[in-house]
Formats: structure tokens, sequence, C-alpha cells
């Protein structure tokens, strides 16, 4: 078994096994539902100026083990649809967010939930040097979640904007 969830068994073959989540993975249920976003994107050397707005639908999946979320996304670089599953491993402690676009093209970033803060640290190499993303989802308000991504070219020394906006759900 994976470590993901506990299996509860029953004693009639006939019925369904059912899996309870791990109280950890209670934390991703923050995104269950459908959600729209409007966001600000910031002219920098890693992210191109204008308006974004996502339409994202997210539920667990069929035995509660991940939150899996699609998204379509309108802005600067056209449209597109994304697919994002966040996990919890129990082994090591850590939460992930695993995300793949129409191109097939994989990413995988950390995250650490403290409260109503969910931090994504992320890394990209550009012309020999090291790049650090950071996205800051805060869940502090009902149904809201307020967010922005900056970056830093210098180690975490200074940060600059990249984006930010809201989450709103709408059901």
């Amino acid at each position: 078994m994976s470590g993901l969830a506990v299996v509860l068994r029953t004693s009639r073959p006939s019925q369904q096994t059912v899996q309870v989540p791990i109280p950890e993975l209670t934390n991703l249920d923050a995104w269950s539902g459908r959600w729209t976003t409007e966001g600000k994107l910031y002219d920098t050397p890693y992210s191109r100026a204008g308006n974004i707005t996502i339409t994202m639908t997210c539920g667990w999946s069929a035995y509660n083990g991940y939150m899996i979320c699609d998204h379509l996304f309108s802005g600067p670089a056209g449209k597109h649809n994304d697919l994002t599953v966040y996990t919890y491993n129990q082994a090591d402690k850590t939460y992930k967010l695993c995300s793949v676009d129409q191109t097939g093209t994989p990413r995988s970033v950390p995250l650490t939930i403290e409260g109503n803060i969910w931090t994504y640290n992320s890394e990209m190499e550009k012309d020999g040097k090291k790049i650090l993303i950071k996205t800051i989802n805060d869940f502090s308000k009902p149904d809201i979640v307020l967010w922005n991504t900056k970056f830093s070219s210098d180690g975490g020394a200074h940060w600059t904007l990249m984006n930010e906006g809201v989450d709103s759900k709408v059901r």
C-alpha cells in the first residue's frame, strides 16, 4: 500500500472498498469545488504583462488519495488546459503539486501548508543562473484564495512580483 490512505474492509464481499483519507490529506479539501480566477500578470524577465482568467474544477480521486484540479486558462499566452494533482506522502510527510499541460510536459513542485498559508517553492535555470520561484496561496477568507508569485535571481535576498490575483469558489 502506498501509505496515502487507510483501507477499511467490510465483511460483505459485495460492498466496495472504502478509503478514508489520512488527516493530512483532508487539508487538500480546501480546493474541492468549482473556482474562478482573476489575476494580473506583470512584465518581468520571466512573465508577460496582462490579465489572466481561470476556471478550475477540483475533486477527490475515486479512492480519496488525490485532489485533482482541471484548469482552463485564458491570458497573454492564449488559452490552454492544465491538470494538477495534489497529494501527501505519508512516509516523508510532504505535500506535492504535480501538473501536466497539453504538451505532456510534467511538473512537480513541493508544497508547504502552514495554517491558511500554502507555499510552493520551485526553481529554474536561466542563462546559467538559478532563479527561485515562490507562489503563496492565502486561504484565510472562506471561499476566497489570495495568491501571488514572485521570483528571486539573488538566492532569495530580493523578490520581484510576477503575478497576483484572487480565486473565488462558485460552488
